[in-house]
């Protein structure tokens, strides 16, 4: 079993950068028991849940999990409906032009509400509710959808709105070499392989072998070269089971890491034609350091193999960032022009009070958001084999970190083995789907 017993809520403030907020709760996956985080009202709710679920679900709570990622669930259901009803949070919205981005509920990102219907798959799939796992897989695949069909136009929207202010968005690219540069190695921050390769494995595991040809296609579109998924893809376009009367399926997940915590980065952006202010933007500073470790398999007679990417989370957090970057930049210029305005206004009072106030106040209200889900992987790898009945000794190899699992692997079952390298720790858990 995995990480046990829950404890402890870490404080939160507007003052104190997220990225720190959360290292308490980083770290405690290390150890026993680990930390979560305040389920206060706030604009941090949202991502407080998020965080609680996915660590109660890496101490094998999957119940508790499953409520925290329901409650998750109902906060962006209510801003789906707030959308539809065209009210999405204005007074709160208007409000933070004139403070900051970190008063704001935290924001959507698509790729972590995909995320979520995953992993509460997983609850269910831990709690053995295979009726509840399918749901929530088709909320997967329907999010992704949306995503992907709705891109174009919230694009469009950022950039007429920076028409509306005459705000240049094209300084983003000359602002923000660093981040236009990098290789985020994913095609965009809504499609996610990982998600449509899980999906696969259970639909095949269930007996439905319609769904998990797409999603298998799915997954080789965004990962062509991994193997195991080439592997998995051909086999089934040729009508063969991997789990038999003589054999299982012995699948291995491996969660390598967790994604890197948001910096601040202080950049000259044009006001107006003639002003120039230094704002503070997010971005991550050391991401061209990423680099994956994957995970060697072996039994007691033979090698199995090393696990290979099948999604890189690290890189999708990144290119989610840079989609939200022309909201941010009109946000921020829009702040910036308000608090130039309000400096201009008290010097022309020529009250000296009014004039520190105001400064103190622009410098209390500046910084970056600096929040994202923070206990996601860095990246997630792979490697699906047959396996004969019986009793297998697994050995599982990071590095100098080892670890080894003893399985039984019964007739035409499919095992999942979902293993986790956190903080120099190896650990593992088992999900079974017996053959429908």
């Amino acid at each position: 079993m995995l990480f046990i017993g829950l404890s402890g809520c870490a404080t939160s403030s507007i003052f104190l950068p997220y990225p720190e907020q959360a290292e308490l709760v980083r770290q405690s996956l290390a150890s026993q028991p680990p930390q979560l985080l305040s389920t206060s009202p706030g604009p941090n709710l949202l991502l407080h849940e998020l965080e609680n679920g996915r660590v109660q679900q890496l101490a094998s709570e999957y119940a508790a999990s499953q409520i925290s990622f329901d409650a998750a669930s109902r906060q962006y259901q209510e801003r789906d409906t707030e959308a539809v009803l065209d009210i999405s949070n204005g007074a709160t919205q208007a409000a933070s032009l004139a403070v900051n981005d970190n008063l704001l509920t935290y924001p959507e990102y698509g790729y972590e509400r995909v995320l979520l219907h995953l992993y509460q798959a997983f609850n269910y799939l831990g709690q053995n509710n295979l009726v509840a796992t399918q749901v929530e897989l088709r909320k997967a695949a329907e999010h992704q959808q949306y995503l992907q069909d709705n891109f174009s136009e919230r694009s469009a929207n950022q950039i007429d709105k920076a028409k509306k202010f005459h705000i240049d968005l094209s300084q983003l690219d000359s602002a923000l070499p660093q981040l236009s540069q990098q290789q985020v190695q994913v095609n965009n921050s809504y499609q996610n392989a990982f998600v449509y390769y899980a999906s696969a494995i259970i639909w095949e595991a269930l007996g439905n072998t319609n769904d998990a040809l797409v999603d298998y296609r799915k997954a080789s579109t965004l990962v062509p070269d991994n193997a195991w998924l080439a592997a998995d893809l051909h086999r089934l376009e040729q009508g063969q089971q991997v789990a038999d009367e003589e054999h299982g399926r012995l699948v291995v997940i491996y969660e390598d890491g967790l994604v890197e915590p948001r910096s601040d980065l202080s950049l000259d952006i044009w006001l107006y034609p003639d002003k120039i202010l230094p704002i503070s933007f997010p971005w991550y500073a050391g991401y061209q350091k990423w680099n994956s470790s994957s995970l060697q398999v072996s039994t007691e007679r033979e090698s199995l193999g090393q696990t290979q990417v099948i999604a890189n989370i690290q890189g999708l957090a990144v290119q989610a960032l840079k989609e939200a970057y022309p909201g941010i930049l009109i946000r921020e210029i829009l702040r910036g022009r308000a608090k130039y305005e309000l400096l201009n206004n008290t010097v022309d009072n020529d009250n000296i009070l009014v004039f520190i106030a105001a400064q103190v106040y622009t410098l209390a209200t500046s910084g970056p958001d600096l929040r994202s889900w923070l206990t996601l992987p860095d990246n997630v790898q792979i490697l699906s084999r047959q396996l004969p009945v019986g009793k297998q000794k697994i050995r599982l190899n990071s590095g100098a970190i080892s670890r080894e699992v003893e399985l039984d692997i019964a007739p035409g079952e499919t095992r999942i083995l979902r293993v986790l390298r956190v903080n120099y720790l190896l650990d593992y858990q088992e999900f079974t789907i017996n053959r429908q």
